[in-house]
């Protein structure tokens, strides 16, 4: 080994070029690989910090409408009724996402929560920092809150027992501070409550006529997830459901991160096909490194030919050679590791700025080291295996007369990974520009919608209550135009869903999605959407609370020729009226298909206001309208633009195109 060493010393001195371009190729290409891997594994390795993670499963239903479709929500009752009826589960859990203003004396902020039940804490890993798990949400009016918002609402003080605002000015005591898994975790909240004071509020915990909650269930130990499937997938047909047929399925808490088809999902914001990718750019970029480790070399044989020749002439074995030129290579892979190591922490801060991780390597893990070992050991034998039989083959006499400077390097192997390393390479170029005019598509395309100069802001119930004067106030201003309503964001175009609707005409077993929201008389004309027959809604009809429009996927679905005018009933008996057609607009990514959509006005249940206004006099706007806020409302001003709102939709996929552009 000493020998070895010495002799690889000397090789480097001796090829000063070639060493470094082979030390910073291969230091590169691992950096490189190291990266991805580490998302990679972060990716993999979502909501795996729950102790009992492989036995808690989420309940999804399968709903065949016109189209099959996935709810990841299921019935307030299920869980308690699985408990119940089904040999095989230890405890159960529902999950129901909520947002409150929670409020503190001066302060008071937004945030993000869910009502769960009692056991919750029994089956996920919440790290409660202050509080008693054993009393975990006993008392109907209590609140466990994130250390975050704690310190946020309280500073320094003590939170606990400390009382705070929630909705409706509903007074709670903080019971409890937990810390909050800010990454690798499908659950993302703030706080919690009791589903107790869900139900108080009217949600549907007891009612089996809607579906709206998040049902996780703890299976016993040994019990596999085909078993309990069988048991439940007719569960709810002799149920009071609002659906026909829904089968019941299970999916590991451990698969929500990744898989995406879910309708109503709190997860899903994985992508398998980018961990494919990447595994597999990381796999070509280490295999290009040992390519390009194994044409450098070789071309290099003629300066390693008459030492190959003077060794054999004194006694040296083929096997000896081929050992000293695989533990050089092992001796470069192993430089080229610690090289790669300095070169990933100098750039995993940039890296993580841009992919939103907080990728680091746990120095203290035996892991790291093991898989260090690993890839040195894999990547020496790959890059040298071939360079050391092609070495320690030369003849003695042949190497001492300069006969090999016309041959070296003229191998069919040579010419095959030269034109292999080669195409790796332009399928990478090929693979970014196309990732690059899907990027450059989903950034222009024509929604059916202006979404440019588009201000959205909450509506609070001030506000609401005052919205004419407040909506008149605003339109004094002239870089604001118009001014609008609607339970729902261009992201997400709909609050409700179901198959409640019938037609004239619709046969018994036809089960149609609509998707569903409430606009007021304004939102067409702000958002530009065309509309192709019939109209809008107007303040001069009266009527137009028990009037709707459709949109042209509706109306094709429903077989209605003629729609304007047409009737259509909402759980058999409450009629309504066709009083326009709307042209077709992305209510959801353009990932997801068109589908049919029913719009209504109801002022009662109108959680945002649009503002359509200047983008050149975009700040001197946006200052007039909190000006406006604030004279009607004491909470604070919270606001977004529409174009930026939807071009997050696509973090994933602009993230992909960053990775690869670098890989490239």
């Amino acid at each position: 080994m000493k020998l070895i060493i010495k002799q690889f010393y000397r090789n480097i001195i001796r090829n000063k070029v070639f060493a470094i371009i082979n030390i910073l190729g291969f230091s590169i290409g691992i950096a490189c690989a190291v990266l991805i891997l580490l998302w990679v594994n972060d990716e993999l390795s979502y909501d795996n910090f729950h102790e009992k993670g492989s036995r808690i499963y989420r309940v999804v239903q399968h709903i065949q409408f016109n189209d099959k479709t996935t709810w990841a929500i299921t019935q307030g009752p299920l869980g308690p009724g699985l408990k119940e009826g089904i040999t095989g589960i230890e405890d159960f859990s529902r999950y129901g996402v909520t947002g409150w203003n929670i409020k503190n004396r001066d302060v008071e902020f937004l945030e993000v929560g869910a009502y769960v039940d009692t056991s919750f804490i029994n089956i996920f890993s919440l790290q409660i920092l202050d509080g008693r798990k054993e009393n975990f949400l006993k008392s109907k009016r209590s609140i466990y809150i994130s250390e975050d918002l704690a310190k946020r609402l309280f500073g320094e003080k003590d939170p606990m027992g400390q009382i705070v605002l929630g909705r409706n000015s509903i007074e709670l005591m903080v019971e409890g501070i937990f810390k909050k898994e800010l990454s690798r975790s499908s659950l993302q909240f703030d706080f919690l409550l009791p589903m107790e004071l869900a139900a108080d509020l009217g949600y549907s915990v007891n009612r089996w006529n809607n579906s709206g909650f998040h049902n996780f269930l703890l299976l016993d130990d040994g019990v596999s997830q085909s078993e309990i499937e069988n048991k439940i997938s007719n569960f709810l047909f002799d149920k009071p459901t609002l659906e026909d047929s829904s089968i019941l399925a299970l999916q590991p808490l451990q698969n929500m991160h990744l898989e995406k088809d879910l309708d109503f999902d709190i997860g899903g914001t994985g992508d398998v096909t980018s961990i494919i990718i990447f595994s597999s750019a990381a796999f070509l970029i280490l295999i290009l490194a040992c390519i390009n480790f194994i044409n450098l070399t070789t071309a290099q044989g003629i300066n390693r030919a008459r030492e190959v020749g003077i060794k054999k002439t004194l006694g040296a074995s083929k096997k000896n050679l081929i050992f000293q030129f695989l533990g050089e290579t092992f001796l470069y892979v192993f430089i080229t590791h610690i090289i790669a190591l300095f070169f990933v922490e100098s750039v995993i801060d940039q890296f993580n700025n841009f992919t939103a991780k907080n990728l680091t390597i746990d120095y203290s893990s035996n892991i790291i080291y093991l898989s260090i070992i690993i890839l040195i050991v894999c990547i020496g034998f790959i890059s040298g295996i071939y360079p050391a039989f092609y070495l320690s083959s030369f003849k003695p006499i042949d190497t001492l007369k300069g006969k090999l400077s016309q041959s070296i390097g003229t191998g069919k192997l040579r010419k095959f990974l030269v034109v292999f390393q080669f195409t790796i390479s332009i399928s990478l170029l090929i693979i970014t520009f196309t990732i690059f005019k899907q990027l450059s598509y989903l950034h222009n395309r024509d929604l059916g919608f202006d979404k440019k100069g588009v201000i959205i802001i909450p509506i609070s119930e001030k506000v609401n209550s005052s919205y004419e004067s407040v909506k008149n106030e605003l339109l004094k201003n002239p870089s604001i135009h118009d001014v609008t309503r609607a339970s729902f964001l261009p992201s997400m175009g709909y609050n409700f869903s179901n198959s409640l609707w019938s037609w004239e005409g619709k046969q018994e077993d036809n089960e149609v999605l609509f998707r569903c929201g409430f606009v007021d008389s304004e939102f067409f004309k702000t958002l530009q959407i065309d509309i192709v027959d019939g109209r809008e809604f107007s303040m001069d009809y009266i009527s137009d609370s028990a009037n709707l429009l459709i949109n042209e996927k509706a109306a094709e679905i429903m077989g209605l020729s003629d729609p304007v005018g047409s009737n259509i009933y909402y759980k058999g008996d409450i009629k309504l009226e066709i009083i326009g057609v709307f042209k077709d607009y992305n209510f959801k990514s353009l990932h997801n298909a068109i589908e049919p959509q029913i719009i209504l006005n109801n002022p009662n249940v109108f959680w945002y206001i649009y503002l359509k206004a200047d983008l050149e006099n975009m700040d001197k706007s946006v200052s007039y309208i909190e000006n406006i806020w604030h004279s009607y409302e004491d909470k604070n001003f919270d606001y977004f633009f529409l174009d930026d709102h939807l071009n997050n939709q696509y973090d994933s996929d602009k993230k992909t195109g960053k990775i690869f552009r670098i890989l490239a």
